[in-house]
């Protein structure tokens, strides 16, 4: 409050938006005490309030805190947050408009982000072929997905089991670790089972059969038998 004049029995009014009025004060908008950096002071009030954090505030004199912007963070813990532009949002994560601290929202699992100022969780990449992200705010995959299964993308385990993304090796092929795409048995061989880490895995055709194509899975009695007078 301020009281102007003299005689007065109460206060005049409220200290106007953007100063603030501590005891004993005669104007509304007292000399000096417009509200400092980092704070707002709306209408009556007795001190500067520090923004809030997803907030800043670069200018005196102000009733409201400007919004952190997008692909950073203001986070008011330790200081007021005056400039934002030293708190880029880190890699494995991202910050819409108005984020509170460097890491409230991590890229998803089966995601990463290996560069700063990210704004959206759409921005974080899909986990790369043949490598997996277990964790939330990774800014590179953890490693190379186990032999015996196969990574395309968005690999959420060393040992998948997503669908066509990310799954156990299947029938017909093998995958080292580090697979991308299954690798397909070659001619000669086939593969009735699934989980095969090493081409050396496949089976090879039986006696009196032919295997001619890759990845097989099985052999027919009749379709794949040798001919009379062949070995």
């Amino acid at each position: 409050m301020y009281c102007s004049g003299s005689g007065n029995t109460i206060p005049t009014g409220n200290c106007s938006a953007g100063y603030y009025c501590p005891g004993g004060q005669d104007s509304p908008t007292p000399v000096g005490l417009e509200c400092t950096t980092g704070h707002y002071c709306p209408s009556g009030s007795p001190s500067p309030i520090r923004c809030p954090s997803g907030n800043y505030q670069d200018d005196i004199g102000q009733s409201e805190c400007k919004g952190c912007p997008a692909g950073y963070y203001c986070d008011n813990t330790n200081a007021p947050v005056v400039l934002y532009n030293n708190s880029a949002c880190p890699e494995g994560f991202y910050c819409p408009v108005n984020t509170t601290f460097a890491t409230e929202y991590p890229c998803l699992v089966g995601t990463f982000s290996n560069t700063t100022h990210r704004t959206d969780a759409s921005e974080c990449q899909t986990c790369s072929g043949g490598m997996y992200c277990s964790q939330t705010g990774l800014a590179e995959p953890e490693g190379p997905c186990d032999a015996g299964y196969y990574c395309t993308q968005g690999s959420d385990s060393q040992t998948p089991t997503m669908g066509s993304d990310a799954n156990i090796c299947t029938k017909g092929h093998f995958c080292p670790q580090g697979t991308a795409s299954p690798e397909q048995c070659p001619p000669g061989t086939y593969n009735p089972g699934t989980g095969l880490q090493a081409q050396s895995e496949c089976l090879n055709c039986t006696g009196g059969r032919f295997c001619p194509d890759y990845a097989m899975t099985s052999i027919s009695s009749t379709t794949h038998k040798c001919s009379a007078g062949k070995l």
